[in-house]
């Protein structure tokens, strides 16, 4: 290793495969650990063992994306119109706007970013190092290829490294695979044959924590060079789709500028090469259509209503970061989600004990205290009081009451050990008092070449046993347990275990680890004096038979996600078998499936990958990695789905990254891997995510609801523009007053739409084509060619006869247009053209309540949707009403948008306004239904 190429460019699959002595040699290192003058050389090659991110987030350059994004120069362009208009103070209002969201969504941004920050934090602070041939404490960014370190219980490993020599030891692999389970190591060569690298004996990674044992090993690889470095050098490259909303908000602002600047187009050439209206005037006009035509109110509605449904996920345990994420649910295809911890408890205990005498039931969940055995009897008791001792003082695992959930054990140690002792407690077996019974004088650690753990104690007081005798207790696998029996316990006394019966107990054994069960079997062996003798045959009391359950409402979440149309992939780093049984349980699995191994899947190409996913059938991927994770999104993305995936370690950050949206577990997640999420779960639970997803499909539709309300005033904002540059009659409703509707009596109404709960039917439907446009031709149709049409006759109705009320004729209306625009008419027709605009105002305004009210629904009549609370909905018409009689009767908003007061009985009639657009509306819900046509 005398080069940075050697280090960089290493041989994981053959250091993996050679002898501990050899690893010294490979890696140019000595027992003694490396000389100060070698770590000189090489912390001039390698650098500090530290993860340095890319600085991917530039705080002036996001702020300035944000601030002109497609839709916030929307809003600029309706800001500087509105200027040239002559209305500088809704300029501001606009202005105050785009500084607002572009605040929020550079917050948002600047949140996501910290998820890079999150994986710099798993380097331990210090580390144990030989150097000179002296164990030293030093800081762990100065470790360097080739050091020794020495390693145990409790630490953080601090690079990656080969082990040289172990005892005992187990580690914690989760941040890389996701399972909770520690699993135990060694020195030995590990070939690996076919095995994915984080898989090997032999190997450890930075990040990961020792759990049990102590170990010598040599540093192979650090900073950048680790798995975590890997991964945080992947996670930077990664480049996101944008979300659905992104994609169909950017639509909708393109086409509604290219309407707006269409309609103003062609107001111009009407008005200057048709009527002959003077240049300027005819300029004035255009801009009047274009702003008209922008809804200024947009981009707050959408933010505000997503903000609302965040809310609503919240109360649901789904802790929503980023804003688009919401509506992205409903259009999710693919559920990507971890087994441990997600769709289980992640608390291992014991479900059954079998015993020569029959399977005795354990009740109770998890970590709880209550519970007890089933089917106990005279025959079998005996037994179990031999085997919750015998594991009892064959375990490290300490119980303590839970301060903060007395009804719960508190677990310090190894949680398979856990889940007998609390068993063992429900019997009725005091764990702290049974260890008091024994002397433990010799303790043999759990290896992987024995695969068992074993106790040598002296029985002091225990009545299970005989006084005073020396006693070998065994735990550990099955199959090797079982090799070294001899005798079995059955009614009272040791008997001999015939092969038979050993046949049977081993093909019990696996009809349970088929069904996604744990099994440890424990046995024991009576001795008196030669300690050298006592490692003979053994009495085999029984196996544990314990499991991971599956979370309460799973089951009927994945039912739901079935229902609509959702396909759920399991990705675990356990075996395909306990993952094929528990997704048999939960119904993910009815029948048939595909298990892809880790390995399998490293050796397909992402083609190969998608031809094999691109099926209904249930998909376990199982022994997977971080970069496994990122292949199988990457494939379901490229076919085409919009992919959620799921969460809590390291090992998920790529996969969260790269996903459509990315969810993590609030209670169990890691920082960076809720820092790289678009949803937590505060509930850590599957079912949680079905939640969002009818959430998420609701908004989608709210979104549609409150796009349809806004739209639908913008004809007859417009249509006066061109009345105006048609006919040459005064223009019905002023620039300002458009402002006003989209900007002030139009927002709340909006916004409260956006706040519908979801339909019982949400998830009767398959999810939606990320590709099908909010703003689609139904919506237009309805919005521009329906409901708009609709409130502009009613405008003019109030128009017209507001003139005819005072004794004007259309013909005589048309010569006041001049004199009206540059304000050289009289102050009595003055007096009737804001009064006349006041009740066109009005008009809108009254039919936009009618409007609010049929837009809960498209198909439905209206009063089935009012069955459904909406608070904010009734406030919003209260405060649109109050906002029409501020600005028209008051003297300050008189003066500023030209209105004036009209008698209580004008204000009467526009009661018939919202009335007609309900009834008309209705008749067209009721001829839909009628032909089971979709006209929206």
């Amino acid at each position: 290793m005398a080069g940075n190429d050697s280090v960089r460019q290493i041989d994981k699959q053959f250091i993996s495969s050679i002898k501990p002595s050899s690893a010294f040699e490979y890696l140019n290192t000595k027992e003694c650990g490396l000389s100060n003058v070698d770590v000189k050389e090489r912390a001039t090659i390698y650098g500090k063992n530290t993860i340095k991110t890319k600085k991917a987030f530039h705080p002036v350059r996001r702020f300035t994306k944000q601030l002109f994004n497609l839709l916030a120069i929307m809003l600029w362009i309706a800001s500087i119109l509105a200027i040239i208009a002559g209305t500088p103070l809704l300029s501001y209002v606009m202005w105050t706007i785009i500084i607002i969201n572009t605040i929020f969504s550079f917050i948002q941004e600047r949140k996501a970013d910290q998820a890079l920050q999150a994986l710099e934090k798993m380097i331990p602070n210090n580390v144990k190092v030989y150097r000179d041939g002296e164990l030293s404490v030093l800081p762990a960014d100065e470790l360097v290829p080739g050091d020794v370190i020495s390693l145990m219980a409790g630490d953080k490993v601090p690079a990656d490294v080969r082990i040289v020599s172990a005892a005992g030891l187990f580690v914690d692999n989760s941040m890389l695979t996701g399972e909770s389970i520690p699993v135990d190591r060694d020195g030995e060569g590990d070939p690996l044959e076919g095995k994915s690298i984080v898989n090997s004996r032999n190997l450890l990674f930075a990040g990961t924590t020792i759990t049990g044992g102590e170990a010598t090993a040599i540093v192979y690889a650090t900073g950048k060079n680790t798995q975590i470095g890997n991964i945080t050098q992947s996670t930077t490259q990664i480049k996101r789709r944008k979300s659905t909303l992104e994609y169909q908000i950017q639509k909708i602002t393109k086409t509604l500028i290219i309407i707006a600047l269409i309609l103003g187009l062609l107001a111009f050439v009407i008005s200057t090469f048709v009527t002959g209206i003077h240049i300027n005037a005819a300029l004035i006009f255009a801009i009047g259509i274009i702003v008209a035509n922008i809804p200024e109110g947009l981009m707050p509605t959408v933010s505000l209503s997503l903000a609302m449904g965040m809310q609503r996920l919240a109360k649901k345990n789904a802790l929503v970061k980023k804003q688009s994420a919401v509506e992205t649910l409903s259009s999710t295809s693919v559920i990507c989600t971890d087994k441990t911890g997600t769709l289980t408890q992640n608390i291992i205990f014991a479900k059954k004990i079998w015993t020569a005498n029959g399977v005795v039931d354990i009740s109770g969940e998890g970590y709880g205290k209550q519970g007890e055995l089933i089917s106990v009897t005279d025959q079998n008791k005996q037994t179990l009081e031999r085997l919750f001792t015998a594991s009892t003082i064959c375990a490290d695992t300490v119980l303590h009451s839970d301060e903060t959930e007395p009804n719960k054990w508190k677990v310090i140690g190894d949680p398979t050990e856990a889940a007998i002792l609390i068993a063992a407690q429900k019997f009725g077996i005091c764990v702290d008092d049974l260890e008091k019974q024994f002397e433990r004088t010799i303790v043999i650690p759990f290896s992987s070449a024995t695969k068992t753990m074993s106790v040598l104690a002296r029985n002091k007081q225990n009545s299970s046993f005989e006084i005073n005798h020396l006693l070998q207790f065994t735990k550990g696998d099955p199959a090797k347990v079982i090799d070294h029996c001899r005798y079995i316990f059955k009614e009272g006394q040791a008997v001999t275990l015939t092969q038979e019966e050993k046949l049977q107990i081993n093909a019990y054994k696996d009809e349970m680890a088929g069904e996604g069960y744990r099994i440890i079997a424990i046995a024991y062996s009576d001795h008196i004096g030669d300690v050298e003798a006592i490692f003979g045959d053994l009495v085999l009391l029984g196996l544990v038979i314990m499991y991971d359950p599956p979370k309460e409402r799973v089951a009927a979440a994945i039912a739901d996600c079935y229902r609509a149309g959702i396909k759920v992939t399991v990705v675990t780093g356990d075996y395909s078998l306990t993952a094929a049984a528990i997704a048999k349980q939960i119904g993910i699995i009815r029948d048939q499936y595909i298990a892809i191994t880790g390995a399998e899947l490293e050796k397909m190409s992402k083609e190969e990958l998608g031809k094999k996913i691109d099926t209904d059938i249930p998909v376990i991927f199982a022994r997977t990695t971080p970069k496994d994770k990122l292949k199988i999104v990457d494939a379901y993305q490229s076919l085409g789905h919009i992919v959620a995936a799921t969460g809590d370690g390291i090992n998920d950050v790529l996969a969260l990254r790269k996903a459509d949206i990315g969810i993590s577990m609030g209670k169990n997640g890691s920082d960076a891997a809720i820092e790289s999420s678009d949803v937590v779960l505060l509930d850590d639970n599957f079912a949680t995510i079905v939640e969002a997803v009818k959430e998420g499909r609701a908004i989608y539709s709210n979104i549609q609801k409150f796009i349809t309300y806004i739209l639908a005033s913008n004809i007859p904002e417009v249509l006066p523009f061109l009345a105006m540059g048609i006919f040459n009659i005064p223009l019905a409703l002023t620039v300002l007053l458009v402002l006003a509707i989209d900007i002030g009596t139009d927002l709340i109404p909006a916004i409260s739409l956006g706040q519908e709960i979801p339909d019982d039917d949400v998830l009767d439907h398959p999810p939606r084509d990320p590709h099908k446009n909010i703003l689609d031709k139904n919506v237009l149709l309805r919005a521009y060619g329906f409901l708009g049409v609709i409130e502009a006759g009613m405008l003019f109705v109030m128009y017209l006869l507001t003139w005819n009320h005072f004794g004007f004729t259309v013909s005589e209306l048309r010569s006041f247009t001049a004199a009206l625009a540059d304000g050289t008419a009289s102050e009595h027709i003055m007096y009737v053209y804001k009064y006349a605009i006041t009740l066109s105002f009005g008009a809108v305004v009254a039919c936009q309540i009618g409007n609010i009210l049929v837009c809960r629904s498209a198909r439905q009549p209206f009063y089935k949707s009012m069955k459904k609370k909406n608070h904010l909905m009734i406030w919003g018409i209260v405060i649109e009403i109050g906002l029409f009689l501020l600005i028209a009767y008051t003297p300050l908003f008189q003066l500023l948008f030209g209105t004036i007061a009209p008698k209580v009985e004008h204000l009467l009639v526009l009661l018939v306004c919202p009335i007609v657009l309900i009834g008309v509306e209705e008749l067209r819900k009721w001829a839909v239904r009628r032909t089971r046509k979709r006209f929206v």
